[in-house]
């Protein structure tokens, strides 16, 4: 195969284990051990397709909090699913 081919089919895979690992019972655990402003903010961010700029208005507040809080909540996910 063209070695494009396989890096698309590559791409494919990763994304196909990504989606898996977000619908694991790992990552709602962790997801579930979030403070209520993260938990709120990466659930309309990821899951509710709202931008930064979106929940910014919607809870007005600033662009950079709510970055900050999405970038800190993934951080601790990230820890809590390497346990």
């Amino acid at each position: 195969l063209h070695p494009r081919v396989r890096r698309q089919r590559q791409m494919c895979k990763e994304t196909d284990i990504i989606q898996a690992k977000f619908e694991s019972r790992e990552l709602k655990r962790a997801i579930s051990c979030l403070s209520d402003v993260q938990k709120r903010r990466i659930k309309l961010y990821y899951f509710e397709d709202k931008t930064i700029e979106e929940i910014a208005k919607l809870e007005r507040t600033s662009h950079q909090a709510v970055s900050e809080t999405i970038r800190a909540g993934i951080k601790n996910i990230r820890k809590m699913l390497k346990k």
